[in-house]
């Protein structure tokens, strides 16, 4: 039970790769911009944050630049995780949302541990 509800914990799949098809993605060279809203961009470099309530932290890469990952709210309720330090590559569509850029992560298979 959960506040006085209860409730029934269930398997079920996190992803299923039927094939290895690639999606087209773009490397940033620089800073966000509005154009490139909805794009699929790949980030990878140092976990510099923790995630805040909402799923989101900060990754910087090699040349100093920081973006922010967006976890959805289903992999943030499971749990998913990743702390200061950590090595990732993120790959994701990009929304601007309350004044900030963000790589939005849905499935685990968007994220690569480096």
């Amino acid at each position: 039970s959960s506040y006085d509800l209860n409730m029934v914990t269930a398997h079920d799949v996190v992803e299923i790769v039927e094939h290895d098809n690639e999606i087209y993605f773009q490397r940033p060279t620089g800073p966000f911009s509005i154009d490139d809203i909805a794009t699929v961009q790949r980030v990878e470099g140092e976990v510099m944050t923790e995630p805040d309530t909402f799923g989101a932290f900060t990754l910087a890469d090699t040349n100093g630049a920081t973006y922010t990952i967006q976890l959805d709210s289903e992999l943030n309720r499971r749990g998913v995780t990743f702390s200061p330090g950590h090595k990732l590559r993120a790959t994701g569509p990009l929304i601007y949302s309350y004044s900030e850029f963000a790589v939005v992560i849905m499935r685990i298979g968007q994220l690569e541990n480096l």
